[in-house]
């Protein structure tokens, strides 16, 4: 039993864990992502009915980054670190792509090649998705927005929802576009038009890397006519270029195969 003063988290594999935390003992099975707090004691052993070896992957992050991360996210939105939701499991496609991503990410740390501010940017990536995770799976009180908004931002986490842009965000929230604008900016910290492009740009990135689609095709797919645009805005919120983001995730996949 430990405990630490930095945040946590952790991915199973495979095979079972028994997670004793804060005086409570939990059986996970492969897929669960946890998160740590500081402060918190705890202590992950395989289980012992389990028939395969323990396989985790954890990321500790100083307190300082997770929280500018989180604020990031959450902004003026009600809500604080410690509403968070601790612990869910993923299933399918989402935790075939979210352990590709983790393995990449930490196989950068391990390479004394990579640049560091690559290492730092795709870190960054990957715990703004595992905050994400958590913060749509945290039951909201009425201090985070409107029930509309909520239904909203999540419907707009669907490719042809955000590919029709704000005006399909208007739609969608059924208010004027100054009242969708006011709201979410309350509770978001973002107008639509910037969380309308967050949404495109995590979609070119995750087209160009998983699905290997070409990065012209990938910037029309998510409906960007203005190239000089569409790079500014890659390369400030990935500290990078397309073309470098991809050739930095390829390389990291080859050096984690042929491990």
């Amino acid at each position: 039993m430990h405990n630490h003063d930095f945040y946590e988290f952790f991915y199973i594999h495979a095979g079972e864990a028994l997670h004793c935390i804060n005086g409570q003992s939990i059986r996970l099975q492969p897929g669960h992502l946890h998160l740590i707090f500081p402060d918190d004691t705890h202590q992950l052993l395989q289980h012992p009915d389990s028939r395969e070896a323990l396989e985790i992957y954890n990321c500790n992050i100083k307190p300082e980054e997770f929280i500018r991360q989180f604020w990031r996210l959450v902004d003026t939105g009600g809500c604080t670190p410690d509403d968070l939701c601790r612990a869910t499991e993923l299933n399918g496609h989402a935790r075939s792509t979210f352990h590709e991503k983790m393995c990449a990410v930490l196989s950068m740390q391990l390479n004394p090649r990579c640049p560091v501010f690559v290492m730092k940017a795709s870190f960054r990536s990957l715990l703004g998705e595992v905050l994400s995770i958590f913060l749509k799976k945290t039951q909201f009180d009425d201090a985070r927005g409107p029930e509309w908004l909520e239904n909203t931002v999540w419907n707009m986490q669907q490719e042809q929802n955000f590919l029709g842009g704000v005006s399909r965000m208007v739609e969608l929230a059924g208010r004027t576009q100054e009242h969708l604008d006011r709201t979410l900016r309350k509770y978001y910290g973002m107008s639509p038009r910037e969380f309308v492009l967050e949404l495109k740009l995590n979609y070119v990135a995750s087209l160009i890397t998983l699905h290997g689609v070409p990065i012209t095709r990938a910037i029309a797919r998510a409906g960007f006519s203005n190239f000089s645009y569409f790079r500014r805005c890659f390369s400030q919120r990935f500290c990078m270029s397309p073309r470098e983001y991809r050739q930095c995730y390829e390389k990291q996949i080859v050096s984690l195969h042929r491990k």
